[in-house]
């Protein structure tokens, strides 16, 4: 009995000796929450910037919203508790009545979160962003689709200096 235990000792000794044991600090778990404080910071930035609900964040035919409606509501919340401003709801193919419930639901959500809703303003609007505007670039692709004969975007200039004062052709 006494080898007996003696050998299952060793036998576990041997069988968590063969298996690498890692730990939640040192080089690789600072990497990977550099890489996904990175991410994070990159998706709020994006979601404050377009600040844009869509259809597809909310439960089908409901006023509630989804995973992604509620972590994109989160962060326009915390946004919006310093800095107010506007906040596109976008309608898409639902009735009026359910359009209003989900404004209503996003409105109180961010009441809820400490957000002075007052200073809110909702609308149903495309996404902002950098570029062009997302209504001029609706008109553009309408057109083009229509088989406009003018041009919708500028040319090209022939001859664009670089920053060295230098040209590009």
């Amino acid at each position: 009995m006494k080898y007996y235990i003696a050998g299952c000792v060793v036998l576990l000794s041997l069988l968590v000796g063969c298996e690498p044991f890692e730990t939640e600090t040192g080089p690789r778990a600072l990497d990977a929450w550099m890489v996904q404080a990175t991410d994070d910071a990159a998706i709020c930035n994006a979601i404050i910037r377009q600040h844009t609900l869509y259809p597809y964040q909310f439960i089908a035919n409901s006023a509630e919203l989804n995973g992604l409606g509620v972590r994109d509501a989160t962060v326009l919340a915390s946004h919006y508790k310093e800095y107010p401003g506007r906040l596109n709801v976008r309608r898409g193919p639902e009735s009026d009545a359910l359009y209003r419930k989900r404004v209503a639901k996003v409105v109180d959500y961010l009441r809820i979160r400490g957000v002075a809703t007052d200073k809110i303003k909702v609308e149903d609007k495309l996404a902002g962003g950098d570029g062009i505007a997302s209504e001029l670039a609706v008109l553009i692709i309408a057109a083009d689709a229509k088989g406009y004969k003018k041009a919708t975007t500028p040319k090209r200039a022939k001859n664009i200096t670089t920053s060295s004062g230098g040209s590009s052709r």
